[in-house]
């Protein structure tokens, strides 16, 4: 199968701009993984100091 010139530049550009997204998407999912572990984090904190102090039972 031949591909002209212009339509493999066409493909390799469409590759790279998926790659990018697949990238920033990555990125995005790792900064909502480590927000919400934080917040887990918190919230057993929360937890833990409310069971000490009586408030919770």
């Amino acid at each position: 199968m031949l591909i002209g010139v212009s339509h493999k530049k066409f493909l390799i550009q469409t590759e790279e701009l998926i790659e990018e997204q697949l990238n920033e998407a990555q990125t995005r999912l790792t900064d909502v993984h480590r927000m919400a572990k934080e917040k887990m984090f918190k919230l057993k904190y929360g937890i833990a100091e409310c069971l000490k102090e009586g408030l919770l039972t």
